[in-house]
């Protein structure tokens, strides 16, 4: 226990100081299209660097910011950090789309909204380029709390994704009064489609529920060729994991992009 207390004190100071100093990097996990067989897009993925070379837990990180009331603090500066990168790489190889994952407590101050649209006015970025993640469990934890802020977002032209779902108890009633574009399946379902039919089921299942619904489809943490075939016949959409590429700074993206 002393030791648990001594590791979450650590991962407070340390953001702290990365939140100060700005010492903190965004790597990119890019997002293949299964359908066109082309790479186009990229998620954001916060990333503080260890002594060793290593870098510190996101989750804990995380956790830490929420537990010091920082939280939207640091959604903003990863934010202004992200777009940044998005008007470099768009220069460079032309249309993309660069998820960043957000909370509920983001999301309940009116005020985030908007810096969301003077952030896009500083950098001269359309809205179509930006696509805002929340998680399945955030979403129905908070709902009656962020749902105006999310059709406010709609409204602005922002994509919204829902994040892992399938981990927590679906609620498909709340999923469909909000126009999330993307539902991204989490990767606990996808590790099993091979092995288990139920979560096989699951996934085809999952897939059906966002096209019937107007959402694409994306499979999180694929990582082997039988996954991806199943996920094809399936009609998935969408693909992220380690099997087309691992998250990786932003000067690596133009072994991806380049030939695009």
């Amino acid at each position: 226990m002393a030791e648990r207390s001594k590791e979450y004190l650590l991962h407070q100071q340390i953001l702290i100081e990365a939140i100060e100093k700005e010492e903190f990097y965004l790597f990119y996990q890019p997002i293949y299209n299964l359908k066109q067989k082309r790479f186009e897009g990229v998620e954001g993925l916060l990333r503080i660097l260890k002594e060793d070379g290593g870098y510190y837990s996101p989750e804990k990180i995380i956790e830490a910011a929420r537990d010091l009331g920082v939280q939207t603090e640091l959604t903003k500066k990863i934010l202004e950090r992200g777009l940044v990168d998005l008007k470099e790489l768009l220069k460079r190889f032309g249309e993309m789309t660069m998820a960043i994952n957000v909370l509920a407590q983001d999301l309940s101050d009116e005020a985030f909204l908007t810096y969301l649209e003077e952030l896009l006015v500083k950098h001269d970025l359309s809205p179509r380029y930006l696509a805002l993640e929340i998680t399945e469990k955030e979403l129905i934890s908070n709902y009656e709390e962020i749902k105006p802020r999310l059709r406010k977002i709609e409204k602005m032209g922002i994509s919204i994704e829902i994040d892992d779902f399938g981990m927590a108890h679906s609620n498909f009633r709340q999923v469909i009064s909000i126009d999330f574009h993307l539902l991204k399946i989490d990767k606990s379902l996808i590790d099993e489609i091979i092995v288990d039919a139920k979560s096989s089921e699951i996934v085809g299942f999952l897939i059906l529920f966002a096209r019937d619904f107007g959402m694409k489809s994306l499979a999180e943490g694929v990582e082997t060729k039988e996954q991806v075939e199943i996920l094809e016949e399936m009609g998935c959409d969408y693909i992220q994991g380690f099997y087309y590429a691992k998250p990786m700074p932003k000067g690596d993206l133009r072994k991806i992009f380049v030939n695009l």
